[in-house]
């Protein structure tokens, strides 16, 4: 059996997602009243002001093989305590713990176990045990990766945009799909706001062969349903989107926009939720805009974690994914590897943010050899009520600009076009920038 590496991510990440990618005070107080209680509290109020993910305690994330049995899976959980219910409580082992699968996971090859408080398991031991599983020929075929479940805590509320209540959004699903599929990862959708009142430009899963029971357009994986009302009260998601179709519109590009939610409405992302929302939709949808990220010791293995089988499992969907944005004077992701946009795969795009005069925005992250291109995401204006706009600022908002550009791409290509390809036209047709922070030394303008 291959040996299976773990993505044991340690105490060398350091945050840089969703809207910490925009320049919001946070109120770490408010965010650690709500972290979920198998998260040290005390360790959510200190990091979230040193940019770091906060790890649980008592979960990790498991990845079956495809292949895996039900009664394999089975076999697997209880040798760990995990409570099984098609095994009953028959006192044949001790239960230390209970499983949640993935939502919507094809063949439920992802899931995440929660040991009880007093269970007394040491967290990093547990993985050494699974690990060590993992090498038993009994267990070839089972198990492919094992992953510690974190959570990524982003900026609290500075702006009051979401404060809207009416969270329909049926009147906005188109009744067809056609052109280009663009999902975006973040904290969901407001419908209400100018950019897409009285429009239908959202996802109709309705429609598809792949359909499953439930859903209409995107999904909830924050609170397991079928509404992406954006809560975030920073309207993070909704303004990522509202440049999306702003663009595409302009451009006269068919489209449709599927919404995911990952982030609460504190724009905290559980890791198991996030790759939970890549499973699904990386294979439903031709560019994904991931406005979310963090950084990691360039020592820690990652090729083998959760989130890297899943994006390359999906080769021929591009990625857009922001570079980040730095609050110390280590801004370079040579230095310090950011997580998605720095992973090496060939379908990711890693976007950084210039200003007005064509310059590295005093806030992004730059990389001669990890950041792809730079895009306005200074200054960029956010219409939340009709003729009234404020500005906002952060690799998250250049990020949604390229995915518009490279939508545009591939529906001109007749929808043929790989990531490559797009890759490609965008370095063709991007603005020279004279200096060598950035990969490609281009602007997409």
């Amino acid at each position: 059996m291959k040996k299976v590496f773990f993505l044991i991510v340690c105490s060398l990440l350091v945050l840089s997602s969703c809207s910490r990618d925009e320049l919001y005070e946070e109120n770490s107080d408010e965010i650690a009243n709500n972290v979920e209680s198998s998260f040290n509290k005390a360790n959510v109020r200190n990091n979230v002001r040193n940019n770091k993910p906060i790890y649980s305690r008592k979960e990790i994330i498991i990845q079956y093989e495809k292949s895996a049995t039900d009664i394999q899976k089975n076999a697997f959980r209880s040798a760990h305590g995990i409570y099984n219910s098609s095994y009953g409580n028959n006192n044949a082992f001790t239960i230390l713990g209970t499983y949640i699968p993935c939502d919507l996971c094809p063949g439920r090859t992802i899931e995440k176990w929660t040991y009880y408080p007093n269970s007394n398991i040491n967290i990093e031991h547990k993985l050494g045990s699974i690990k060590d599983d993992l090498d038993d020929d009994d267990l070839d075929g089972v198990v492919l990766n094992v992953d510690l479940e974190f959570v990524i805590n982003t900026d609290a509320l500075s702006n009051t945009f979401s404060a809207n209540t009416n969270t329909s959004y049926y009147s906005n699903i188109k009744s067809s799909n056609s052109g280009v599929t663009v999902g975006v990862f973040d904290t969901g959708l407001n419908a209400n706001f100018p950019d897409f009142s009285g429009t239908s430009f959202m996802y109709n899963a309705t429609v598809e062969s792949d359909h499953i029971y439930g859903v209409n357009s995107g999904w909830n994986f924050v609170e397991n349903n079928h509404n992406t009302f954006d809560d975030n009260l920073d309207a993070h998601g909704s303004i990522v989107t509202s440049i999306i179709v702003r663009k595409l519109n302009a451009l006269n590009i068919p489209f449709q926009i599927m919404p995911l939610k990952v982030a609460d409405s504190y724009g905290q992302v559980s890791y198991f939720k996030l790759v939970c929302a890549l499973n699904y939709g990386l294979p439903r949808m031709d560019i994904a805009n991931l406005s979310i990220g963090w950084s990691e010791d360039l020592t820690v293995e990652l090729s083998n974690s959760i989130l890297s089988y899943i994006i390359a499992a999906n080769p021929n969907t591009l990625i857009v994914a922001s570079a980040g944005n730095s609050y110390n004077t280590i801004n370079d992701n040579d230095i310090n590897n950011h997580i998605p946009s720095g992973l090496p795969f060939s379908n990711i795009l890693s976007i950084g943010s210039s200003n007005s005069s064509n310059q590295l925005s005093y806030f992004s992250n730059k990389g001669a050899t990890t950041v792809d291109f730079l895009a306005r995401g200074e200054n960029i204006p956010f219409q939340y009520i009709p003729m009234t706009a404020v500005p906002v600022s952060g690799t998250s908002f250049s990020t949604p600009y390229v995915a518009a550009i490279a939508s545009k791409i591939l529906y001109e290509s007749n929808m043929t076009a790989t990531p490559s390809n797009i890759l490609d036209a965008l370095i063709a047709s991007g603005v020279d920038y004279p200096y060598p922070i950035i990969k490609h030394q281009k602007i997409i303008n």
